[in-house]
Parts: structure tokens; C-alpha cells; sequence
């Protein structure tokens, strides 16, 4: 049940569940309150500072995109349509940054599922994380997005500008992805082996591909096979099983409803049941 990884212990539970515990000394010289960790191949102490990340990170992960209202093109709609309401404003659960680390990591793992000769040189969660809080910062920054989607793209697009490459003595590229709380962590210290950048640019360029394939797609079969290709076939299956479910069910108890009027915007426009499916026959 116990591993000794680099820089922790994991314990592992039924072969599906593990618990990394990181042993840890005060950092005296980090005005931030970072830490000391053990590095067991290079034997010695690193900087870090996990505490200080969740505070950086947070309060990235709480901008909003500013999203273009849909009444926009629809002018002079408004007077066949009569007196109208102010469309809700969509909630993103959790968010769309924390979305998009969640896309791209759960991509990760497929990509070295696809790809085992890339597996031992995907990048690692840190990196993902890191990159992609700066670049949803930035692209907040950018201005109006059609929807939270575009955002996302806009996420994975920005991530690369983030990567810092220096030249050493030898002419060689040192490539560095900072942790931004404390001094003297780079979480790219293994890109020193180019193999690392290589594959991230691979995984990079095929998860944008995968994100911005969907838009063009049609239908729910169409969608599931794209996503089982990239997000694995046991998840997606099992979301959109729950997703058939529930339309099934809301059906039999006619309670499943659509909008009356396409543009969704009218007050006086009622919404039209689905009505329940009766199969005749065998």
C-alpha cells in the first residue's frame, strides 16, 4: 500500500484511491510562508509553498469571462415579440477555469492511454494548472467571449505564452514554468530532457484539436464519440447514460418541456411538453 515517490509517500486503497503525503520544514528564507521538501533523487531540500498556490489560485479561478448578450443581432424582434425579461445569466459549475484543468487533465491521461511511448513525459498536473491560471487571467482580460466554451479555447490557446525559455552556457534551452508564490520552484525542472516540451506541445496541439472539433459536431452519437476518444469511454459513457436517463424519466412524467419560441426571450411564450412515447407493436 505504501510507495516512496520523489518528493512523497503515497498510499495507495484498493488499487483505486491514493493519498500522497509530503513531508515538509519551514522555508526560512521565503518571506511568504513557504516550505522546504525532500527531493529524493537529487537528495535534497526543494522550495514550495502549496498553501501559498491554493490563495493565488483561487481567486484566478473566481474572475468571470464577460460573455456577449444574446439579444445582441435579435433588434427589432422585440416589438413582435412583446413586453421581454432579462435572460439568467448561466451558471458554470465550479467554474470555467477549474472547467478547463479538469478538461485538460482528464485529456492528459487519454493522451498517454493513446500514446505510451509519451506517457512517462506528459506534462504533470502542476504544470497544467499553472499555465492555464495565467492564461484564463489573461484571457478575461481580452474582452467579450461568445459563451464559456469559446473561453476555454481561449484558456488552452494563451497556455504556451507562459513557458519561459532561457539559454544556458552551453546554448542549451532551459525551459521553466514558475511557481508564482514562492522563489526557486520551477515546476519544469525535468524539461531539461527536450523529450518533456516535445510532448507537451504534442498533447497541447491534440487537445485543442479535441475541444475546438466539437463545436463543428452534430448530434449526441457524434459528440459522445468524439469525447469518449479524448475523455476515455467509461466517463463518457456514464454521463450521457445518466443524461438519456434523466430525459427518459422526465418524459414519462411529462414533465419534460421545450421553448415555445426559439429566441427564448419572450415573457408571454410558453413552453411546449414533450409528449410521452407509446411503442406499438413489438
Amino acid at each position: 500500500m505504501v510507495e516512496l515517490k520523489n518528493r512523497c509517500v503515497r498510499i495507495r486503497y484498493a488499487n483505486k484511491f491514493h493519498l500522497d503525503i509530503t513531508p515538509a520544514v519551514r522555508n526560512p528564507y521565503c518571506h511568504r510562508g513557504g516550505l522546504y521538501v525532500p527531493d529524493r533523487k537529487l537528495v535534497i531540500w526543494k522550495a514550495s509553498h502549496p498553501k501559498g498556490y491554493v490563495e493565488w489560485f483561487t481567486p484566478i479561478a473566481a474572475l468571470k469571462p464577460r460573455l456577449k448578450m444574446l439579444e445582441k443581432g435579435i433588434e427589432g424582434r422585440h416589438v413582435a415579440l412583446g413586453s421581454t425579461e432579462k435572460l439568467p445569466e448561466q451558471q458554470v459549475p465550479r467554474g470555467v477555469l477549474r472547467r478547463a484543468v479538469q478538461f485538460m487533465k482528464r485529456h492528459r491521461d487519454t493522451y498517454r492511454e493513446r500514446y505510451p511511448a509519451h506517457a512517462d513525459y506528459a506534462p504533470i498536473s502542476i504544470i497544467i494548472t499553472t499555465l492555464a491560471a495565467h492564461a484564463y487571467q489573461l484571457a478575461v482580460s481580452l474582452g467579450e467571449y461568445d459563451s464559456e466554451f469559446d473561453a476555454m479555447n481561449a484558456v488552452i490557446d494563451l497556455m504556451p505564452r507562459f513557458i519561459g525559455v532561457e539559454q544556458d552556457w552551453a546554448n542549451k534551452r532551459i525551459y521553466t514554468v514558475l511557481n508564482p508564490t514562492t522563489d526557486g520552484e520551477n515546476f519544469a525542472d525535468k524539461w531539461s530532457d527536450p523529450k518533456y516540451y516535445e510532448v507537451f506541445t504534442a498533447w497541447h496541439q491534440a487537445a485543442k484539436y479535441d475541444l475546438r472539433n466539437l463545436e463543428s459536431l452534430r448530434g449526441r452519437d457524434e459528440i459522445q464519440k468524439s469525447l469518449r476518444n479524448s475523455l476515455g469511454s467509461v466517463e463518457t459513457d456514464r454521463v450521457f447514460g445518466l443524461q438519456t436517463q434523466s430525459i427518459n424519466q422526465a418524459r414519462q412524467q411529462q414533465t419534460l418541456n421545450i421553448p415555445a419560441a426559439r429566441t427564448g426571450i419572450a415573457s408571454a411564450a410558453a413552453v411546449l411538453p414533450v409528449p410521452r412515447n407509446n411503442f406499438f407493436g413489438k
